[in-house]
């Protein structure tokens, strides 16, 4: 899932993300969301998702990069784990102390929004939009909204990977692997029936996001009420039943907590997953005698019926694919990967109370 980082306008300029200002706790909503100015001053607190452990040298040369840019601020970073990081998040917002800069995903950030919590940064920052491509920048903007709410922070490459011996080996072409569902079908259920239920196509059943990509219309236009017990969507879970009492999708797949269908890949138990550019120092690193099979599945649209995508059968951990798009610097990998058919995994929205010196 794209991951966002909710950033309050002094917190703009902390990430390198330029320097824009934070914003007087007593001004109105409308003041708030006018085009900021001014010198940064006082204390910004960066709060970011259970990425200290890896990642500490970077932040704090972050940190002490923009202290140094910034001598009139002191950033105070924070780290929060993983565990209960959604019930963080809506606690802050309901005691009104939620940190200046908080990274956050689009299904946790859309209820912040909804409260009025978040900065609107295409009125506070309007050149923002200029340092990232179309595409990324829509991802921050909400629903029922034409404005951004949060930056992109770090983006990557979605592609498919498939095994091509395992393809070869069981009556498929290994030059043609699946691009629609309908393939999809096809094929998982020639390799279940020629390996005798003993390599899976799949390893991760359909989420939300794949209803959407379906083509399935997941909420009505004001957002208020799911949409998505249709038809359309009924075809897809049934293609999924399909495949799974084919044994084409592997039977742990059905637990909602199972996240082992990368390693499944990397075993050569699973022929098709989804994943990303890092997969590939895993698959030489972790899995050698995998690396010479496998292959790289040409990229769908994700807005067409044809493309399909298993978020959770990556083999690669969330951290692996932090990258920092800056306003003053933008990251050339995010630009030139996200045309090439990535999604942006985090993004930079805003706490609309921080304080700033004219």
């Amino acid at each position: 899932m794209a991951r966002f980082l909710l950033k309050a306008a002094a917190g703009i300029a902390l990430a390198g993300l330029t320097a824009a200002c934070g914003l007087s706790g007593t001004q109105s909503q409308d003041q708030q969301n006018q085009a900021v100015s001014g010198d940064i001053t006082g204390t910004i607190k960066f709060q970011t998702w259970n990425l200290k452990a890896k990642f500490t040298p970077y932040f704090t040369g972050l940190v002490n990069a923009f202290q140094a840019q910034h001598p009139g601020v002191k950033s105070d970073w924070v780290d929060q784990p993983a565990d209960n990081y959604a019930d963080k998040l809506t606690a802050d917002a309901a005691a009104g102390s939620l940190p200046d800069v908080v990274n956050t995903s689009p299904d946790l950030a859309y209820p912040l929004y909804k409260k009025g919590v978040l900065l609107d940064l295409s009125k506070a920052d309007p050149k923002a939009k200029d340092a990232f491509t179309d595409e990324a920048w829509a991802s921050g903007v909400m629903p029922g909204s034409a404005d951004n709410f949060a930056l992109p922070w770090y983006l990557n490459t979605g592609p498919y990977f498939y095994n091509k011996k395992l393809f070869a080996d069981n009556g498929l072409d290994p030059a043609r692997p699946p691009t629609t569902y309908d393939e999809l079908q096809q094929q998982a259920l020639t390799l279940a029936s020629k390996s005798q239920g003993n390599i899976a196509m799949l390893g991760s059943t359909p989420t939300v996001e794949d209803l959407a990509l379906y083509g399935v219309k997941i909420m009505n236009d004001d957002q208020s009420a799911f949409t998505f017990n249709d038809a359309k969507a009924v075809a897809l879970v049934d293609m999924y039943k399909k495949m799974y009492d084919a044994k084409a999708l592997l039977p742990e797949a059905l637990s909602d907590t199972y996240t082992g269908a990368g390693k499944k890949f990397m075993a050569q138990q699973v022929a098709f997953t989804s994943g990303s550019a890092y997969d590939l120092q895993n698959f030489k690193r972790d899995a050698p005698t995998l690396y010479p099979n496998r292959s790289r599945s040409p990229s769908s649209s994700p807005t067409r019926r044809t493309s399909w995508r298993s978020p959770r059968s990556s083999t690669s951990s969330r951290p692996q694919r932090a990258r920092w798009t800056t306003r003053s610097s933008p990251s050339r990998t995010a630009r030139t990967t996200l045309k090439s058919g990535s999604r942006p995994h985090s993004s930079c929205a805003a706490r609309s109370t921080t304080r700033r010196r004219r």
